[in-house]
């Protein structure tokens, strides 16, 4: 096993479940590899390192505990990355499912996946509509422009409110999952 050094300064009591998580992440590591991703390293070979002393800070520890490490790079948390996702659409989606912690977090791209498929239904949505409306006015039909104007208004209102509504949920660590964009969102996201 690669890492006996650190299994052998840990309490005997923690060491069973020690060794199963290290051939586990030993295991997925080889996975990995083979279909040529990234090797992930999880916080608990970090949490190892830790108490076998090697190149991390400890964090506070009272007698009998394991240490846990101090993170060297806060980073945000999968709450406020998911609802951070939604402010400028597609781009913030595609964004977070691009950086390195939050790509592999599954409620980070559920939310970034509904992001992005929910701006581009707004825009095939109101291209549409924008087509429909200059088909009224093409057919002569500007007089039901003034039924319309208002629906769109409306419509337009509740896009608006749908972006704070679905940060929100986010935030809260909630997976709400819109109709349509919100199965092709779970699909992609994994």
């Amino acid at each position: 096993m690669r890492h006996a050094a650190c299994l052998a300064r840990i309490p005997a009591y923690a060491q069973a479940g020690a060794e199963k998580v290290l051939l586990l992440t030993e295991r997925v590591d080889t996975v990995l590899h083979m279909r040529g991703l990234p090797q992930r390293r999880y916080g608990f070979l970090r949490i190892l390192r830790c108490a076998a002393n090697q190149s991390y800070p400890l964090g506070r520890t009272t007698v009998g505990q394991v240490p846990v490490p101090v993170s060297q790079s806060e980073g945000m948390t999968s709450n406020l990355a998911g609802a951070l996702a939604y402010p400028l659409g597609a781009i913030t989606g595609i964004l977070f499912l691009k950086i390195e912690p939050y790509k592999f977090d599954p409620f980070v791209r559920f939310h970034a996946w509904q992001s992005i498929f929910l701006s581009l239904s707004y825009g095939v949505f109101f291209m549409g509509w924008i087509g429909f409306i200059g088909m009224l006015f093409d057919l002569r039909l500007g007089f039901l422009f003034s039924f319309v104007g208002p629906v769109m208004v409306l419509l337009q209102w509740a896009c608006i409110l749908l972006l704070p509504f679905m940060m929100y949920k986010a935030f809260k660590f909630q997976y709400f999952s819109l109709p349509i964009i919100g199965r092709m969102a779970a699909r992609r996201a994994g």
